[in-house]
């Protein structure tokens, strides 16, 4: 147990810990002007939970409802990034040993069961000037090649099976970044060995690249681990004031397991969302444009929806000021005759109707839609998705 803020607060930073703090503002790309160094105070914003662990303390940064914990931050995290078949994998149920272990060991845990049953390959075409016919030939190269006289004319594409997959350039990258903190040397470098054929040019677009398939199916968890070091983590083990953490944007997560069970579970074509912001106006030739996070059944040509939905992940207060605004904006926007709030919850709860004193608006009403989070076992968290998704449709309905 280390020390335990509520997001949002203000931490003290000790002298000897500001180096990997300004270090992970940089990595983390959070403004600098989070750190307050003339009073050694670290604000950061509210939508990070997580901890940070420097060489003096563990710093717990914990949501703020007292019901919420950061294990099922991570199991929405799981459910969002994570490519499972269903909702019965043991990973969603918060009574797994996996919630009590450290991430670096989950990974290199699942990195080892891999490397056991053989790291996934895929294939790989690539070019090459060959003296005979084989594979898919480039006749127009390969012509050109003869009136030069090549030893080796034929310019041919061929298929072979690689190890210089996406998934196993993440899986290397993720393996690189923990080897130093990481304990078991033994173990590390029977895997440095295993991985050591596989390039080290892991870019960014690997992790959206990578497709969990029947065939590299047993590689999900260790991917979804890579995923977390590489997108969420920060690992520092130079000098003498060394740590780690791992902070994750509740805010963004939430707006992304709303989405994923509209867009995925329900298999319901509807929901949509727009790649891109709209104008809705121009102030001194600058377009001023707008977003909402859901619709439902838009129409381009007539520009209108059934209904507009957006994501708060607010526990303690619903139909705040500014977000009912927001939605009698969407919805005289987009002429939608249903606008509905999404809300996190710690238990099931009905969903609740803000009226409006206006004959004016397209819809005087604005509905708030709760799902709970804080389910232990997969069955009843499964069960919370399948309600949320019930209520939705009748409050559409």
């Amino acid at each position: 147990m280390g020390d335990q803020f509520p997001q949002g607060s203000s931490i003290y930073i000790y002298e000897d810990e500001l180096s990997f703090i300004e270090k992970l503002l940089e990595v983390k790309s959070i403004k600098k002007e989070c750190l307050d160094k003339q009073q050694n105070i670290l604000n950061l914003n509210n939508h990070y939970v997580g901890y940070i662990k420097t060489n003096r303390r563990l710093i717990e940064i914990v949501p703020k409802n007292n019901e919420i914990h950061l294990n099922h931050i991570l199991r929405i995290y799981f459910f969002v990034h994570g490519d499972y078949h269903n909702l019965n994998d043991e990973i969603f149920s918060l009574t797994n040993d996996i919630f009590n272990s450290s991430l670096i060991n989950l990974f290199l845990n699942e990195l080892e069961k891999v490397i056991y049953k053989g790291l996934p390959t895929e294939y790989v075409s690539f070019s090459q000037n060959q003296k005979f016919i084989h594979g898919k030939v480039n006749y127009t190269q390969s012509y050109k090649n003869i009136l030069l006289y090549n030893k080796e004319p034929f310019y041919t594409e061929v298929d072979q099976l690689s190890l210089d997959t996406s998934l196993n350039r993440v899986l290397k990258a993720a393996f690189n970044k923990v080897k130093n903190i990481a304990e078991n040397k033994e173990g590390l470098s029977k895997i440095n060995k295993y991985l050591y054929n596989i390039p080290n040019n892991y870019n960014k677009r690997d992790l959206t690249d990578v497709i969990i398939n029947t065939k590299n199916y047993y590689c999900k968890n260790a991917f979804l681990y890579a995923k977390l070091i590489l997108e969420e983590s920060y690992y520092d083990s130079i000098g003498n004031f060394s740590g780690e953490s791992l902070l994750i944007n509740s805010d963004l997560l939430f707006e992304l397991f709303i989405k994923k069970i509209l867009f995925n579970l329900s298999i319901d074509q509807h929901f949509q969302e727009w790649k891109n912001t709209q104008p809705y106006g121009e102030y001194k030739n600058i377009s001023k444009e707008y977003k909402p996070d859901i619709l439902y059944n838009y129409s381009r040509s007539k520009n209108n929806a059934i209904a507009v939905i957006d994501v708060k992940n607010k526990f303690n207060t619903i139909f705040k000021n500014a977000d009912v605004y927001q939605m009698v904006f969407y919805s005289t926007m987009l002429h939608s005759k249903k606008s509905i709030l999404c809300y996190p919850s710690t238990f099931y709860k009905s969903p609740e109707t803000l009226e409006i004193y206006s004959k004016d608006l397209s819809s005087n009403k604005i509905y708030a839609v709760f799902i709970n989070i804080c389910e232990s076992s997969r069955t009843s968290f499964s069960e919370s998705i399948d309600k949320f998704i019930r209520d939705l449709y009748l409050t559409i309905d």
